[in-house]
């Protein structure tokens, strides 16, 4: 008989942006800052992995307008 546990996991983005004038912003968003992943082990062990999910940490940058 196998148990699996899931571990919860919190992660942390950051959305920045900077109106320089009505019709131009500046962007900046960081996904996932911490870089956490989840995943499910065996018999409560955590060294026991049995799936990892890895995202990673995802960065956008970049302008947005209208003209």
């Amino acid at each position: 008989f196998n148990q699996q546990w899931r571990e919860d996991i919190w992660t942390v983005d950051l959305n920045l942006s900077y109106r320089h004038r009505p019709g131009l912003t500046f962007y900046f968003d960081v996904t996932n800052l911490g870089n956490r992943w989840p995943s499910i082990y065996n018999a409560g062990d955590p060294r026991r992995i049995w799936i990892s999910e890895v995202y990673g940490m995802r960065i956008n940058v970049g302008v947005s307008g209208r003209f």
